[in-house]
């Protein structure tokens, strides 16, 4: 089933109420959508012009052995080998979870312990592994999502109550230009921090340099990454306003005879001079518990929406998925690392 995003709100009152909102969830502990103020790190020091190119593609041929003819169809798991994942191992999950948000059998082929590609049949270990990728690329979605959280609320806060976020919530193209506003608000050092957990595997220089590249294939794989990484945020963020925050406005009453509708009142009017009754015309609330209930269902859609972003949506489909083309770190494999390290000191 396609899905259809909500109606964006359009009334002064909504988005008085939906203001109301983000702000009570700051720091709060009590609350599945509670958020806190990112803390930032400064990125100008780490996006510098001409980062070498080492394509992932070199750790995935590397971590791939031979076959072993008449092969055991079933290993023990060897006590030899550590029952954590390998530091290359979670470097090649970061970098196909980027591009394809899951860690598919296919994949798992190519990135599981080198000694294990000798075999084609089960084996304890493998199986092992299977689970434990499984397990730690659910943390890193969780991560992931909770920083993007706190990024969107932190962005949505600060421009709830400004003309320009109104009128893009009023525009025939509101859901497309919901989702602009946040790609193009976005820092680096946002952006940095949302995805912090990947860029130990992939690098971050490299994607962020504005500059063009001599090399055609290295610039096409530069602005690929960038509209996963920009798009694939700006996706989820206007999901999270959509589905999670934004809120319907209930005018709060102070009388029965009070003219809601009045738009001669302004804020604050006095409507009792003898007794100098001052009532707020503006107050608005919203319901609390409708709005925890709009989370919970909201954010199970938002997670389903950002597993399939970068195939459904209209600018992530056409990028290339092969996780072979990403920019890697210096310590994408740090066993490697130490290796050259060492044959330099020779």
């Amino acid at each position: 089933m396609v899905f259809v995003p909500p109606p964006l709100i359009t009334h002064d009152c909504d988005f008085r109420a939906t203001e109301d909102c983000i702000n009570t969830l700051r720091d709060r502990v009590d609350h599945s959508a509670s958020w806190k103020d990112p803390q930032l790190l400064s990125t100008d020091e780490k996006v510098t012009a001409n980062i070498e190119y080492i394509p992932v593609s070199e750790f995935l041929t590397a971590n791939q052995l031979p076959k072993v003819a008449n092969q055991q169809k079933r290993l023990k798991v060897r006590e030899e080998y550590s029952s954590d994942l390998p530091a290359l191992m979670i470097s090649l999950v970061k970098s196909i979870y980027l591009l394809q948000r899951a860690i598919t059998p296919e994949q798992f082929t190519r990135i599981q312990p080198s000694y294990l590609t000798h075999y084609s049949g089960k084996s304890h270990d493998r199986a092992f592994y299977r689970r434990a990728v499984n397990t730690y690329v659910s943390n890193l979605e969780r991560e992931i999502l909770k920083r993007m959280r706190d990024v969107a609320s932190a962005m949505i806060a600060e421009a709830i109550g400004t003309d320009r976020f109104k009128a893009i919530c009023r525009s025939d193209r509101a859901r497309q230009g919901l989702e602009l506003f946040f790609v193009q608000s976005a820092t680096n050092d946002q952006l940095y921090y949302v995805y912090s957990k990947l860029w130990m595997a992939v690098n971050f220089g490299f994607v962020m340099d504005n500059n063009v590249r001599p090399n055609a294939q290295e610039e096409q794989v530069r602005k690929n990454v960038r509209q996963i990484i920009k798009w694939g945020f700006g996706f989820a963020a206007a999901d999270y306003f959509s589905l999670c925050i934004q809120r319907i406005g209930i005018p709060v009453c102070f009388s029965d005879d009070e003219d809601l509708d009045n738009e001669t009142l302004g804020t604050n009017t006095l409507v009792d001079e003898e007794n100098e009754r001052w009532e707020d015309h503006d107050a608005i609330q919203y319901d609390h518990d409708q709005a925890r209930r709009d989370f919970g269902n909201g954010w199970k859609q938002l997670v389903n929406n950002w597993n399939m972003a970068t195939y459904s949506h209209s600018h992530l489909a056409a990028v290339s998925k092969d996780a072979g083309r990403l920019p890697a770190t210096e310590m994408f494999d740090p066993g490697r690392t130490r290796e050259l390290g060492e044959e330099g000191l020779v």
